[in-house]
């Protein structure tokens, strides 16, 4: 609505929403979130400009002015957020977090290195038909290298699958993926809209091979 509407009045609300909404993803902390979506709005990107490219230069023109102008709510609001809680208690700023200068510094990034690599040993332990749902928490410690932490998971959706589920469960449901993927794709041809919720869905599988969520999925 922000970057498509041409009344002031919807335009005003929904920018006040759109940077509300952003704020908040930025505020998460979440670099793997970050990540996903930076890929996701390249996508989207290109997307846009197979759509448009007959007035891509007006369009773009537009999209940088109201890009900007979101971009400039977003700073005030987590700026204002972040001043306000720092008179009260101490915080890692946005910049510090992203910059990996923060308290951790990089150590969250050196842990899920290590969960991988774990897992892959875990993997070949038993290949065919994985430890168990659950067992990651309880085999990791084996290969665990610097750190102490005691995860349920390794912070990847596949890795996760093949420790607990087996290789071949972990392919399978890369492969039904892949397959719904492609379906989808032909399907937004025809069908606009299903572009966008396939990119969203996109990020989101790709937050999860990074900082795993879908704590069920392989229950499924």
């Amino acid at each position: 609505k922000f970057f498509r509407s041409t009344r002031v009045g919807t335009k005003v609300m929904y920018g006040l929403i759109a940077g509300i909404v952003f704020a908040s993803f930025l505020l998460s902390f979440s670099r793997g979130g970050w990540m996903a979506f930076a890929v996701s709005m390249v996508i989207w990107g290109v997307w846009f400009f197979i759509l448009y490219r007959k007035n891509i230069r007006a369009e773009i023109k537009e999209f940088i002015v109201k890009t900007v102008i979101l971009i400039l709510i977003t700073v005030g609001i987590v700026s204002s957020v972040q001043l306000m809680r720092g008179l009260v208690y101490p915080v890692n700023t946005f910049w510090g977090k992203a910059s990996l200068t923060a308290d951790e510094g990089g150590a969250s990034i050196k842990e899920r290195l290590d969960f991988w690599k774990g897992s892959l040993h875990i993997i070949g332990e038993r290949p065919l038909f994985g430890n168990g749902i659950l067992s990651f928490r309880f085999l990791y410690p084996k290969y665990q290298l610097d750190f102490g932490a005691n995860w349920d998971h390794p912070h990847n959706m596949i890795l996760k699958i093949g420790v607990e589920n087996g290789l071949p469960a972990a392919i399978l449901f890369l492969g039904f993926l892949i397959t719904f993927a492609w379906k989808y794709i032909k399907e937004s041809r025809r069908l606009v809209f299903m572009l966008p919720l396939m990119i969203g869905a996109l990020a989101s599988f790709g937050h999860n091979l990074v900082d795993y969520n879908y704590i069920v999925s392989n229950f499924t």
